[in-house]
């Protein structure tokens, strides 16, 4: 048997796998939030200049409040998330290098460093946290020529994960990139839920951070009676000494503005702010006389919602209404 034939084998099924992601039937949808899509449908955005094909076989959908769209195994066995913005190859490969919240508490740790692989895509493992059975994961992103990137992040169960991460290749390979459209500036208006107070109510938003051995995630629940619970925590280490630390508190919240514009979250504490500390050096727990108040800057940029600046995530709310 000549050497070679293992990998023509494995091009040939990999040319399977293409045609199968990126051929067939004829419609194409324009991607919008809160629909669900079968296996076959051919997917643009027109704004961010992408294309792409729900696998024969999976489910598509673009969750309301998401940043990512969703495809599914119909068995439920494997997932890939499709994480699409404005990137080079060195924001790609930062991005890569943070933990990935994929909501319900899941979030992606970084096991590898993110290296091009033999396809030109940026790829990196990573270790599942906060799941109730075992996962395996990696993301690989693609650069598009026109500085859109899209980052393909594939979570399967251990035994399935192999499947679930060649269909993840396929499609990053498959998927078309084309100069994105610029959509006509939004027009502001009140009331109907176009204001930041209307908007933020019933939130959960999440940021994590890492970064030269510090790691920190805030958690705000935004309820709709008003009131608001956060969660923070960090650790680190460095010069021979490490710390963990970690915080809640509660109060009351308030927004203005209207979404078409910079708008303001405003926190304003209740009694008693804690939060425990533990180091090298011992433990220790400190309680505050609480009342601070404290002031975000919002704004949506490319459908995403940025505080002071920084990207946050939006996720379901499961601790209040």
């Amino acid at each position: 048997m000549s050497r070679d034939i293992l990998p023509r084998m494995k091009a040939a099924s990999l040319l399977v796998l293409l045609f199968t992601v990126f051929t067939a039937p004829a419609w194409t949808v324009e991607i919008s939030q809160g629909q669900q899509y079968t296996g076959g449908t051919l997917l643009q955005s027109s704004e961010a200049g992408i294309a792409l094909r729900v696998p024969e076989g999976w489910q598509g959908a673009w969750p309301a409040g998401s940043e990512m769209l969703v495809l599914a195994t119909l068995d439920g066995a494997g997932y890939i998330f499709v994480h699409v913005a404005e990137m080079n190859e060195d924001a790609a490969t930062e991005l890569m290098s943070q933990p990935v919240p994929l909501g319900d508490g899941i979030v992606l740790q970084p096991e590898s460093s993110a290296v091009k692989d033999a396809d030109g895509l940026i790829a990196a493992r990573y270790r599942v946290t906060g799941a109730p059975q075992p996962w395996t994961a990696q993301i690989k992103t693609r650069i598009g020529p026109h500085g859109v990137g899209a980052a393909f992040v594939t979570l399967g169960k251990p035994a399935k994960f192999d499947a679930v991460a060649t269909t993840a290749r396929a499609l990053a390979l498959a998927t078309q990139f084309e100069k994105p459209v610029t959509p006509p500036p939004a027009v502001a208006q009140s009331g109907n839920g176009s204001n930041w107070q209307d908007y933020m109510r019933g939130r959960y938003v999440v940021r994590y951070y890492t970064g030269s051995g510090y790691t920190e995630e805030d958690h705000i629940w935004l309820c709709s009676d008003g009131t608001f619970h956060r969660s923070t925590a960090s650790g680190g280490f460095g010069g021979g000494a490490s710390g963990a630390f970690s915080g809640s508190a509660n109060g009351r919240w308030q927004a203005s503005g209207v979404t078409g514009a910079m708008g303001e979250l405003v926190l304003q504490y209740g009694p008693g702010a804690v939060s425990e500390n533990s180091t090298t050096f011992g433990d220790w727990t400190e309680q505050s006389a609480g009342y601070e108040r404290i002031a975000f800057s919002l704004e949506i940029r490319n459908d995403k919602l940025y505080l002071n600046g920084k990207q946050w995530f939006r996720d379901s709310n499961q601790k209040c209404r």
